[in-house]
């Protein structure tokens, strides 16, 4: 993070359009090809910029995709899955967006953005289930949930979530 801050400082000290340029470096990192640490580090390079207010309101419709896919970032690393700290990152750069700039900029992808957060919050696995503990069998379904066998198919999420509310009864309506 320190890494991040010593951009944003020294980008508050450059004119438009080299900070502009710096941004532009920044967007070119968030590629299938990099890792999960430059994902992240992409991405808390995009909040310092946002909190100094360098991240020009133009830039948001080219910031917010590459937003979007760090909050459902999710890679097997060996027997593991990475990414959390990619999640935390884009919501933490969702937040900053929220303090820095007007509503009315960000009115346009009002909905774009609800709709990645609501499925970060949901289906990341250490919301509310894991830090907080108030989803009722919130563990037992993380238990029994195989998340390596679902990770890489494409409707997991929605074959996961239609068996756990046919079998708990719960968020029914929701789905």
């Amino acid at each position: 993070y320190s890494a991040a801050k010593g951009i944003g400082r020294l980008t508050s000290r450059l004119s438009k359009n080299f900070a502009d340029q710096v941004i532009e470096s920044i967007m070119e990192l968030f590629s299938l090809w990099e890792s999960d640490m430059t994902w992240h580090g992409g991405c808390l390079a995009l909040v310092e910029l946002a909190r100094h207010g360098l991240l020009l309101p133009q830039r948001l419709s080219s910031v917010l995709p590459f937003m979007e896919q760090a909050m459902l970032y999710d890679e097997l690393g060996g027997n593991f899955s990475v990414g959390s700290a990619v999640r935390d990152a884009a919501c933490y750069l969702c937040w900053a967006l929220s303090r820095s700039y007007d509503p009315s900029l960000l009115q346009p992808f009002v909905h774009q953005l609800a709709k990645a957060l609501v499925i970060t919050n949901v289906f990341d696995r250490e919301e509310h289930v894991g830090r907080q503990g108030t989803f009722p069998h919130g563990i037992d379904i993380l238990t029994t949930c195989d998340t390596f066998a679902y990770v890489k198919m494409p409707i997991s999420n929605s074959v996961f979530s239609w068996r756990n509310t046919k079998s708990t009864g719960r968020i029914s309506s929701s789905i």
